[in-house]
């Protein structure tokens, strides 16, 4: 259902709809609803859908896994940048009343291990992801 139209930005919740399905929730930047899926049923796709019969040899699929960069321009808001180092201190100071920041910073300290720097690659990419799940949880960001 297409409850909007014209948003500059979305946000596309998932969530599962039984074995083969998901619904889809989307929402501007705002919050505010612009459509909604109740059932998108997956399915597997053949070689034949995909185009690989066509596609030369040692090419097939790649197509699939392509990432495109798009340059994002500033928003010029002249909205200040809120900085930490702890993601536990920001949601502390919303959840007793501090404004939700429109922009925000989350700098890691570079993690110290006595098992190598491999240890603390994974300590640290551990960390950032621990903090993108959470802040991607939390309905206020």
């Amino acid at each position: 259902t297409l409850h909007a139209t014209g948003a500059g930005a979305i946000r596309v919740r998932l969530a599962p709809a039984g074995p083969d399905a998901v619904t889809l929730a989307v929402a501007d930047a705002t919050g505010a609803p612009v459509a909604t899926v109740d059932a998108l049923v997956l399915r597997p796709a053949g070689t034949l859908a995909l185009g690989a019969d066509r596609a030369p040899r040692g090419r097939r699929h790649r197509d699939l896994h392509t990432t495109e960069w798009v340059t994002a321009s500033p928003r010029g808001s002249g909205a200040p940048v809120h900085r930490t180092a702890d993601l536990a201190t920001l949601l502390a100071a919303v959840d007793a009343g501090a404004p939700v920041p429109d922009t925000v910073l989350l700098t890691h300290a570079e993690p110290a291990s006595a098992a190598g720097p491999a240890a603390a690659v994974r300590a640290a990419v551990h960390q950032a992801l621990t903090d993108v799940r959470t802040w991607l949880a939390d309905d206020r960001f």
